[in-house]
């Protein structure tokens, strides 16, 4: 298996949050972005994204988990700790 890089997964989550919450850009996605202050994300939204993270990490997220991750930095950091795939740098 391949390893991904911190940077690609972030690149992935950015594709992720574009079509979930149907943006327009990646380009307005930050580490600091708020689901629901800055992308108007509502909790079927929020579900729809933690279910898709749920298959790419091939992991189980657990709702109590799911309340803790407010921005998108907050997820990156999630995923990189729990994905099942190898990761290095950045």
């Amino acid at each position: 298996m391949s390893k991904e890089t911190r940077n690609e997964i972030y690149d992935r989550l950015k594709e992720t949050l574009v079509e979930t919450f149907s943006l327009e850009s990646e380009e307005i996605i930050t580490l600091q972005s708020r689901y629901k202050e800055d992308f108007n994300a509502d909790s079927l939204d929020l579900l729809s994204l933690f279910m898709e993270l749920k298959e790419q990490c091939e992991e189980n997220i657990s709702m109590d988990d799911i309340t803790e991750l407010a921005t998108v930095g907050d997820t990156l950091e999630y995923i990189v700790k729990n994905s099942k795939l190898n990761t290095h740098g950045n």
